[in-house]
């Protein structure tokens, strides 16, 4: 089996545009939850099984 590596450069970059993403999509959870409280957080606005809280 032959192993194949990427160099250790293009890592990094792809590192650090995964973590701007996550962290883009951090601060726009972030924002729209802010001031919520646990009840309204915790309600489904949709059929759907997710929430907020």
């Amino acid at each position: 089996m032959t192993a194949t590596t990427t160099p250790h450069h293009t890592l990094d970059g792809e590192r650090t545009d995964l973590l701007t993403a996550l962290a883009s999509a951090r601060s726009a959870l972030t924002a729209t939850t802010r001031g919520l409280g646990d009840d309204r957080a915790g309600e489904r606005a949709t059929v759907s099984a997710l929430c907020l809280g």
